[in-house]
């Protein structure tokens, strides 16, 4: 290994056989170490704040620093962590939205699909339509295998209640 310290130094202690053999004993273990940090600086982004390529064990960590506070959960699959912390940016910019949920579902493989219930909806109601019918209402629909009490249903209602507004209502129906 070539010591990389000794170029840095003035060019006197470079300068024939002997002052640059004492110049390399009294450096090496500071150009050992300057190597080592240099190679770890190198990939500092991609070991620990790329969600794509981090180190596992640091993806909680980069959900704290992304604002998922209570949110988040540390049980959930590395592959899911990921996708999570890669949308992070589009799920907080659209939080309360149906584009939202449909993302989340994707992410958490759930076969569900949010129907509006009733009501006018801009640029998609055909009239006559029902004004005056509460447009928040939605029919949140499941697969039969998704019972009460199995983890796929849990995940469903916790999304609904984490990522929709409020004053959104909505029911179940099995498919």
């Amino acid at each position: 290994m070539q010591n990389e310290v000794t170029q840095y130094l003035p060019s006197c202690y470079r300068q024939g056989d002997e002052q640059e053999e004492i110049a390399i004993a009294l450096t090496q273990g500071i150009a050992e170490k300057y190597v080592e940090l240099s190679d770890r600086l190198l990939t500092y982004r991609q070991d620990y704040l790329d969600p794509e390529t981090c180190r596992v064990e640091w993806l909680d960590e980069i959900a704290r620093w992304s604002g998922w506070g209570d949110l988040w959960d540390s049980t959930w699959t590395v592959e899911v962590k990921r996708s999570l912390l890669k949308e992070t940016e589009f799920i907080w910019s659209n939080r309360g939205n149906r584009e939202v949920l449909t993302k989340l579902f994707s992410i958490f493989s759930l076969t569900v699909t949010l129907v509006p219930q009733t009501g006018f909806i801009l640029n998609v109601t055909t009239f006559p339509g029902g004004l005056g019918i509460d447009p928040f209402s939605y029919v949140v629909q499941l697969p039969s295998t998704y019972v009460e009490g199995s983890p796929e249903l849990r995940t469903v209602k916790r999304l609904l209640k984490d990522f929709l507004p409020c004053w959104i209502e909505f029911s179940y129906s099995y498919v």
